[in-house]
């Protein structure tokens, strides 16, 4: 398959791709197949597909006669994204179709190495952001498996994408542009994707990876209950301890994002100096108590909140009004609640290991 061109919009790599042996035309977005539609006789084509962050979108793209360069336009509804004109990454092999006769090109042009396309294609694909994120996911489950084990390494690889995947969904359903989420060795992993424009939309996007979490550890639950599966009372354990560590009001974390929303919103000017208040006594806290994780998470917080004080105080986001930080406090509170809940629950049924989150959540 042989590279026409490519381009980026929204921090999204579009490239089209032509397949001569099977006559196609394949657009994909960072390296995932979106369109593909057959190869048309002349010197253009056309796409209709969904681009993630953006919505349904039209590529039209027409190459010039001497097969050198080809121009194009990405539009929604009519209304121009990207338009741009550049030569044809392999502008020899796209002359052949156009310009001189099959026979004429054969007899000219030396043969190309059947392994340079090949070669062409892997680096393509190891700088596309899934290849990026299958590398950190391989990378992730070898990290868990050898500080546990592959089983529990994969229950716990699958917590972490369905709660990352909450924030991406919360992410595209405020028109926030996403890349998607990553997963991290020996740390967890990320969702991406642009600052919200409202402090609203901020609490909801850090709410709904804990949201999903509790989705998860509920089903768990509820396999538990039904056939009586002490795997699924563990993954609901774990997947509620884990949850629960992401809702703690430390910045960077989850419902570190929640308090910061809820002060700004509150008080611009003085929560800045609230939250450094707030963060010296948990790191205090977490020193006598020896808890080095939160500690460090702790730290960054505050180093993040020096670098970006100034951006708080005079924030352009959206503040929150007084009904909308008292439903963001009720809902952090329901949702830390239940997952304590089911923690102290199945200690109490005897699922066995279940006993480590308490101990870790007591400590």
């Amino acid at each position: 398959m042989q590279q026409l061109f490519e381009f980026s919009h929204a921090s999204q790599e579009i490239a089209l791709f032509r397949d001569e042996a099977l006559a196609v035309d394949v657009v994909l977005v960072d390296g995932v197949e979106l369109s593909r539609v057959t190869s048309s006789p002349g010197l253009g084509g056309e796409h209709r597909f969904n681009l993630p962050a953006v919505g349904l979108v039209n590529l039209r793209w027409q190459i010039a006669q001497d097969g050198a360069s080809v121009s194009y336009g990405l539009a929604q509804q009519e209304v121009v994204l990207h338009r741009a004109v550049r030569p044809l990454i392999a502008p020899l092999e796209m002359a052949d179709a156009t310009m001189p006769e099959p026979a004429q090109v054969a007899s000219t042009q030396p043969k190309r190495a059947s392994w340079i396309p090949l070669v062409g294609a892997i680096f393509k694909l190891s700088k596309s952001a899934g290849a990026i994120k299958v590398a950190l996911a391989g990378a992730s489950f070898a990290s868990w498996s050898l500080l546990t084990d592959w089983r529990f390494a994969a229950i716990l690889i699958a917590i972490i994408v369905f709660h990352e995947y909450g924030h991406v969904r919360a992410m595209r359903a405020c028109g926030i542009p996403t890349k998607g989420l990553y997963l991290i060795p020996f740390f967890g992993g990320v969702a991406i994707g642009d600052q919200a424009r409202s402090y609203w939309h901020e609490v909801y996007v850090s709410m709904m990876g804990p949201v999903f979490g509790l989705l998860m550890t509920v089903v768990a639950l509820l396999g538990y209950w039904l056939i009586d599966s002490q795997l699924l009372g563990l993954v609901a354990s774990y997947s509620a301890l884990i949850n629960l560590f992401n809702l703690l009001p430390i910045y960077p974390l989850d419902g570190g994002h929640v308090l910061k929303a809820v002060a700004v919103s509150a008080s611009p000017k003085r929560s800045v100096i609230g939250l450094l208040l707030f963060s010296a006594a948990g790191f205090a806290a977490a020193v006598h108590f020896n808890l080095h994780l939160l500690s460090f998470f702790l730290v960054l917080g505050v180093v993040d909140l020096l670098l970006t004080r100034s951006s708080l105080v005079n924030s352009e986001v959206t503040p929150m009004r007084g009904y909308a930080m008292l439903v963001s406090l009720l809902w952090y509170l329901v949702v830390v609640a239940s997952f304590v809940g089911i923690i102290l629950y199945l200690v109490e049924q005897g699922v066995p290991g279940s006993e480590i989150p308490k101990l870790i959540l007591t400590d």
